[in-house]
């Protein structure tokens, strides 16, 4: 088997291969390199003819996240939303660990607010600043 074909099935995102595009929930369009037409941590995006800015961006199917850092995809998420008192809460989590200490919290508003809030039947958090500080599957004291 060609190296290059065996390299692309142990790193699909190294950034050889076609160029592949995806469409943002906003209506912009990322282009980027893959061999396998995989969108993930290592890919170098390109946004509006140059390199995509620092920050979060969500895939029009509205459950993908990606964080990008130097035009680099960073991190990867997806994301989950909790009913809450009427509205839903929404946390970006690990495509591997799911959600935890780290991970944005938010509404459609925006962050959520610092407190203690019960996600599901056995699971806490704390939030600070829009981030989980903090999960059990006991209540918190604040």
């Amino acid at each position: 088997m060609d190296d290059d074909v065996l390299d692309s099935f142990l790193l699909p995102n190294t950034p050889s291969g076609k160029r592949c595009t995806r469409l943002l929930a906003d209506g912009r369009v990322v282009v980027f390199e893959s061999v396998l037409n995989l969108l993930g941590v290592g890919n170098t995006l390109m946004l509006n003819g140059g390199k995509a800015l620092d920050g979060r961006y969500t895939l029009k199917d509205g459950v993908t996240r990606f964080e990008v850092l130097g035009g680099v995809v960073v991190h990867e998420y997806y994301i989950e939303g909790y009913p809450h008192k009427g509205r839903i809460i929404l946390v970006d989590c690990s495509r591997m660990n799911g959600f935890g200490s780290g991970c944005a919290i938010y509404t459609k508003e925006g962050p959520l607010s610092d407190g203690v809030y019960r996600l599901k039947r056995f699971k806490w958090v704390k939030v600070e600043n829009g981030l989980i500080v903090q999960t059990s599957i006991f209540r918190i004291k604040q």
